[in-house]
């Protein structure tokens, strides 16, 4: 993971994983509106919480967004 500041009150984080084979399905859920968890580590004691726990900070505290976006092959 690595995150930095951009333009204005703008940040960037990046994930690379390639050990998940659901990853796609996380970019879509977080572009939905109204989702609540997502953990692909839910027996290894994985809430997903913490997406969670951003989304209702970033959006309706802060009034930003998240835009995703999923490349292959990016490092």
């Amino acid at each position: 993971m690595d995150s930095h500041k951009t333009e204005g009150m703008k940040a960037t984080i990046l994930v690379v994983d390639d050990t998940h084979a659901n990853l796609h399905l996380l970019m879509e859920m977080l572009t939905q509106e109204g989702y609540s968890v997502f953990t692909t580590k839910r027996e290894q004691g994985g809430s997903g919480l913490g997406i969670n726990i951003v989304y209702n900070l970033v959006t309706p505290k802060l009034q930003g967004d998240i835009p995703c976006k999923s490349q292959p092959d990016v490092r």
